[in-house]
């Protein structure tokens, strides 16, 4: 017996183990051709035929059950029924509801209410939404959810029309506080020693008018932070407000305090009362390297001796630029060998000016307001120009003044009572805080309560302060 395959098909052939005559063999021979040319026909004819297939249904392995795709719950007539759903890619809110057969004039009125509170076009894949539906298909009431603290709601009144809230999410706020020292650079030691980097950022922000951490962070200066950690049902979501900072230099200590007023005036103070809240940037770019001061040079096109208006930063092609000081913007564009150039007009008589610049953002214009470090524009070598730098000039009541020796002018300063009580429920009390985190341990936690309007101090349950 043999197997012999062709075109697919399988047969088998037998043989006899018995010695043939050659009339036999002759026979046999004349079969077995025939019988071939046979199968090869058959071959043919069944490549020849269309394809079909079988769809075999998928079944879960664990039950043996044939997996399918669940049904869509639609509301039904005369029952109140609950749904929740996710938004999914390109799909609006209205369409996500409407998949569950609620009606088009149901679905306006609700989503309608809370687009009062919050824009829908900022809605992101993945945002969850739930309704609850009336006997009769009103929506009694909606919910919109783009993270675990923003959920806006809308509620049905008996008159038949809504109310909208964004509801109260019971967080609970602590207070931790994290010390370490420069080994690098000041950004990573930050986030070596924990603080993430929004914390880094405000941190730098905050003494951005005292100290220039580029020329001064040394390997061996100090930080600490006080901030905020806020909590959810027992997990930590995100974190808050810097509440404090400190960084000591060998030489030097700085520090900065969130303080709120009597008055309800908040801002950043340093240990004097003095606030930290200033009108100008020290500086317009984030990484500063000065090439030209301001005053008589010999200018290096020109070839002449001239009145150098302004501050030279050197800096890459493309490098940000940031508004110095919330503004209007009164010039944007190209200006003879200024280049391309923005002048912003600040409070108290004051301008600054940007020339040299490589873009300029579509958005600002001549009327554009701009706020503090707001981007202008980046970084070029247009106009009168060596090379790429940011010539920043500023003037004050028409005339152009040297931007590093301008008396940067700050918020009142703490006076009086209020110097008392910021002492009392601010300075000490944190001062506290950051010699412990720096001498005992990296990390120290702290919970904060209010008591009678005052702020106190626990930890293990006892008052420290």
């Amino acid at each position: 017996m043999a197997l012999l395959v062709l075109g697919g098909l399988v047969y088998f052939v037998g043989f006899h183990d018995f010695e043939e005559t050659p009339q036999e063999l002759a026979l046999q021979k004349s079969e077995t051709i025939v019988l071939a040319h046979e199968i090869v026909l058959q071959s043919v004819d069944a490549a020849r035929q269309p394809i079909s297939v079988v769809e075999i249904a998928e079944e879960n392995s664990k039950t043996g059950d044939v997996t399918s795709k669940p049904e869509l719950k639609r509301w039904e007539e005369g029952k109140s029924m609950d749904f929740k759903g996710v938004i999914a890619r390109n799909e609006s809110v209205s369409a996500a509801l409407q998949k569950h057969g609620l009606s088009n004039h149901a679905i306006h009125l609700a989503v309608s209410s809370v687009g009062k509170l919050f824009d829908f076009r900022q809605s992101k894949p993945g945002n969850e939404w739930s309704a609850s539906v009336d006997i009769a298909g009103n929506i009694s009431r909606f919910r919109y959810k783009t993270s675990p603290e923003d959920i806006w709601e809308a509620r049905r009144k008996s008159d038949g029309t809504y109310v909208s809230e964004k509801v109260k999410v019971p967080l609970e706020i602590k207070r931790e506080v994290i010390g370490g020292k420069v080994t690098t650079s000041l950004w990573q030691s930050m986030e070596k020693s924990g603080l993430t980097a929004p914390i880094v950022g405000s941190f730098i922000d905050i003494f951005a008018s005292e100290i220039d951490f580029n020329a001064k962070t040394r390997p061996g200066d100090e930080f600490a932070v006080v901030f905020e950690t806020i909590h959810l049902d027992g997990e930590m979501l995100r974190t808050g407000r810097v509440l404090a900072a400190r960084y000591k230099t060998p030489t030097e200590s700085y520090g900065a305090y969130f303080y709120e007023t009597e008055d309800d005036e908040q801002g950043y103070y340093d240990g004097q009362g003095k606030s930290l809240q200033r009108l100008f940037l020290k500086n317009p770019l984030s990484n500063v390297r000065i090439t030209s001061t301001y005053g008589k040079r010999f200018h290096p096109v020109l070839k002449r001796w001239k009145l150098h208006a302004g501050v030279d930063y050197g800096a890459p092609t493309g490098t940000p630029v940031m508004s110095v000081a919330d503004g209007t913007v009164t010039f944007a564009g190209w200006k003879g060998a200024n280049g391309k150039l923005v002048v912003v007009k600040h409070k108290n008589g004051y301008s600054t000016h940007y020339a040299h610049l490589s873009h300029i953002p579509r958005t600002i214009k001549p009327g554009v307001k701009v706020t503090k470090k707001t981007l202008i524009g980046k970084v070029g070598s247009t106009g009168r120009s060596t090379g790429p730098h940011l010539h920043f000039g500023m003037k004050k009541g028409g005339k152009f003044v040297d931007p590093l020796k301008v008396d940067i002018m700050r918020a009142p300063s703490l006076r009086g009572k209020e110097m008392k009580r910021f002492e009392e429920l601010v300075l000490t009390p944190t001062n506290m805080e950051f010699d412990r985190a720096t001498s005992a341990s990296p990390s120290v936690h702290h919970n904060r309560v209010d008591v009678k309007g005052a702020q106190v101090y626990v930890e293990n349950g006892e008052e420290l302060y």
